[in-house]
């Protein structure tokens, strides 16, 4: 159930991105908001879906240093918004590489807040954990 909770904010989070990025840039390009909303709003929940699990399949199977997961999941959000402006039209250099780049990083920013919120409770876990022990063993 935590597992489906965890996904579930990961995807409104990244829906939330999509949806903000494709309305802004949306009314740039046409001085419409709302088809860009609709379109940021799917693109955003694809690419955080993929991302995640691009994230803890690389950091898990092949590292314990996140930079390579951190690395992959800015690979992810590129291809995913590179194909989402070939889908809709949006040309390149601009406002592509603008719609591009706000997504990397807002994509990046969210995930190293998740990173670090999960870190901290793994590690107030592995305290509890150690303290739940160490009174079983007196």
């Amino acid at each position: 159930m935590e597992d489906k909770k965890y996904l579930l904010s990961v995807l409104s989070v990244s829906a939330l991105i999509g949806s903000l990025v494709g309305s802004v840039f949306g009314f740039h390009i046409d001085d419409s908001v709302y088809p860009g909303i609709a379109q940021g709003f799917f693109a955003g929940i694809i690419i955080g879906f993929i991302s995640q699990y691009a994230f803890v399949f690389v950091h898990i199977k092949f590292s314990r240093r996140p930079i390579l997961a951190f690395a992959v999941v800015l690979l992810v959000i590129a291809t995913g918004t590179l194909l989402y402006c070939a889908a809709t039209g949006v040309s390149f250099p601009f406002p592509g590489l603008s719609i591009l780049l706000v997504s990397e990083i807002a994509g990046l920013v969210a995930t190293v807040l998740i990173f670090r919120y999960q870190t901290r409770i793994n590690q107030k876990l592995r305290e509890k954990q150690r303290e739940l022990e160490g009174s079983a063993g007196e």
